[in-house]
C-alpha cells in the first residue's frame, strides 16, 4: 500500500516546490506546481525571500577622560556598539547591528589650585561627528555642527579643605548634562575612508571595530594649575537582526 501528496494545477502556478510521496519501500523526490499565492507564503511577505526578525534595545558604555593641565579639552567618545558590558551577548545571537543615535548622559569638572574659571572658560560644547574622529578645535567650530550642544558650567564651589582645590559642576537638578544625537539615515555619511564607518547601515556583528561616529566634547583651557575632566555614559539606541 502506498500514500501519496498531491496538488492540482493552478492556472497561476508559477513555482515548484519538492515533496515526498511515500511508498511501501521507498522514498522520491517529484517537483510539484505550486500556487503563486503559497509560495508568496512560503518566501515570506511578497515574495522577497526569507524575512528578518528585529530587535530593539539599548546598550550602553561607561567612559572618563581627563585633560592636561591648563589645556582645552578636546576627546572624542565612539558609537561603538561593541564597547558595550552587552554586546557579546548580542552578538552571538545576530549577525547584524545598527545604530538609530542615542543619547550621552554626563558630568564635568575642572580641578586644581588656580584661580575659579571665569567667562569662555566656562562654557562646555559637544557635537556629533558621524564622519571621522577628528577632535573639535574650538567652542565655535563645536557649535557649527548640525547636532551640537553649548552648555554653561555656571555653578562653581570651592573647596578650601583641599587647600584651596576645587570643583566645577553643571547646574542641573540631577547633576548631569544631556546630549542627544541622530544617526544620518540613508548611506550619504558613510566614510569612504574608513570602511569600518557606518551611518544608516547595517554592519555585521563580526566586525568589532564599526563603529557609529563619534561624540566631539570640547572645553576651552581652564586657567594655570586647572583640569577639565569628563564623566559620563553614551546610551544607544540600536536594532538587532538575524536570518531564520
Amino acid at each position: 500500500m502506498s500514500t501519496s501528496t498531491t496538488l492540482a494545477k493552478p492556472l497561476n502556478a508559477t513555482k515548484y516546490l519538492i515533496v515526498t510521496e511515500e511508498t511501501d519501500d521507498k522514498k522520491d523526490g517529484k517537483k510539484v506546481d505550486v500556487p503563486l499565492t503559497i509560495n508568496k507564503m512560503l518566501m515570506g511577505r511578497g515574495g522577497r525571500g526569507v524575512r528578518l526578525k528585529t530587535l530593539r534595545t539599548k546598550i550602553a558604555y561607561l567612559f572618563s577622560n581627563t585633560g592636561a593641565v591648563n589645556t582645552a579639552f578636546t576627546t572624542v567618545v565612539p558609537v561603538q556598539p561593541s564597547a558595550t558590558t552587552s554586546w557579546s551577548q548580542f552578538a552571538a545571537v545576530y549577525e547584524e547591528v545598527i545604530v538609530h543615535g542615542g543619547v550621552v548622559k554626563f558630568n564635568v569638572s575642572v580641578t586644581g589650585t588656580g584661580t575659579d574659571p571665569l567667562g569662555s572658560n566656562q562654557l562646555f560644547a559637544i557635537s556629533y561627528n558621524p564622519l571621522n574622529s577628528s577632535a573639535a578645535t574650538s567652542i565655535a567650530a563645536s557649535c557649527e555642527f548640525s547636532q551640537s550642544q553649548l552648555f554653561g558650567v555656571d555653578n562653581i564651589t570651592t573647596n578650601t579643605v583641599a587647600n584651596g582645590v576645587f570643583g566645577c559642576l553643571p547646574a542641573r537638578p540631577n547633576g548631569l548634562f544631556e546630549f542627544k544625537f541622530t544617526v544620518p539615515k540613508g548611506k550619504t555619511a558613510r566614510s569612504a575612508s574608513a570602511s569600518s564607518t557606518f551611518s544608516g547601515e547595517w554592519s555585521n556583528t563580526n566586525d568589532g571595530s564599526d563603529v557609529y561616529g563619534w561624540v566631539c566634547p570640547y572645553a576651552s583651557a581652564p586657567g594655570a594649575n586647572n583640569t577639565w575632566s569628563m564623566y559620563g555614559v553614551i546610551i544607544m539606541d540600536v536594532s538587532f537582526r538575524s536570518r531564520f
